[in-house]
């Protein structure tokens, strides 16, 4: 028995339209499974950063218990020193010792504001060799040299 044309056709076209709708089937499998790795990996970096802030807030943490602990120290060492120096040296010592303290920080002042002016000076010096060697540049192209 013979299959008429138009029924082998048809056969044919559902054929063709079942492999186009597997293939299709497996395009979107894909296409999920690809947006599925990319939720995954967005979150695991949500969870990596999240941990990281957290490392840093610890940190921050125990940075402040240090710094707090090292001023702790120094007030006692420099109270345990008052009270030496005075028993030493009697309540006038402490005041010469307050008086040097404050000399020796004007200097540094001092000091810093004589580096931040020759940093300051390097800093013009540079901008001015930049626009030099810009100016050099521009007369060279203008002029094709």
């Amino acid at each position: 028995m013979e299959i008429p044309k138009d029924i082998s056709d048809s056969l044919g076209a559902l054929k063709q339209a079942k492999k186009l709708g597997d293939d299709t089937s497996k395009f979107v499998g894909e296409i999920q499974s690809d947006m599925e790795k990319s939720v995954q990996n967005e979150q695991k970096k949500r969870v990596q950063e999240r941990r990281n802030q957290e490392q840093l807030l610890i940190n921050a943490e125990l940075a402040a218990i240090r710094k707090f602990e090292e001023e702790l120290q120094r007030e006692q060492l420099v109270k345990k020193l008052k009270t030496d120096l005075t028993s030493k040296h009697g309540k006038d010592a402490w005041t010469k010792v307050e008086k040097y303290k404050v000399e020796i920080q004007e200097q540094n002042n001092q000091d810093m504001k004589f580096i931040n002016r020759d940093r300051q000076k390097v800093q013009d010096l540079l901008w001015y060799c930049i626009g030099v060697a810009a100016l050099i540049t521009y007369f060279f192209k203008l002029y094709k040299v």
